[in-house]
């Protein structure tokens, strides 16, 4: 006998504002429930700096992934970002700003990191992992592994079965 589909517990934290009482069985995130709009949109130079970064972080001995694989990775990233609220949207922003001005500095290099070659930008970021501000990269990294590995390529290299992982 099939029990059905497990229930998700979507009970808030008890310190979460919401901005008005919840019913109860009800999903409070518009994105839980499929309908997250987009609300904005990031610069093509925070793009261009997010690229640089994705780049450098998945690139294999010394050489960047297939550039269609980069563009999809991309194209969700700036997706993502396009739902995500405005404090979400400015905190990864200015990661991403701060990345691109403070980790070329970090290996002797006044310039942006969009301007350094991937050898380049590969140890720059090594640098700034190794700093005081490595949560600042780490935070931004983290999302684009999200994304990068949701990509079915990266499935089935890492043995992960494709289609959901909870099956009803």
């Amino acid at each position: 006998m099939n029990p059905g589909p497990p229930e998700l517990d979507i009970t808030p934290h008890p310190l979460v504002a919401l901005p008005r009482p919840m019913k109860p069985g009800s999903i409070p995130l518009p994105a839980a429930r499929g309908e997250a709009r987009r609300s904005g949109a990031l610069s093509q130079a925070t793009l261009h700096t997010t690229r640089a970064v994705a780049d450098a972080v998945f690139s294999r001995e010394g050489h960047a992934p297939p550039a269609e694989r980069m563009d999809w990775v991309m194209d969700e990233y700036a997706d993502l970002m396009a739902r995500t609220t405005g404090r979400g949207r400015l905190m990864f922003w200015a990661a991403t700003f701060a990345v691109g001005r403070v980790a070329p500095l970090l290996i002797r290099r006044f310039t942006h990191l969009t301007q350094l070659d991937l050898q380049d930008r590969i140890r720059a970021l090594e640098a700034m992992e190794a700093s005081p501000l490595a949560g600042i990269l780490i935070a931004l990294r983290a999302i684009l592994c999200i994304v990068y590995y949701e990509h079915p390529d990266a499935a089935r290299a890492t043995g992960m079965p494709l289609g959901p992982l909870v099956k009803s």
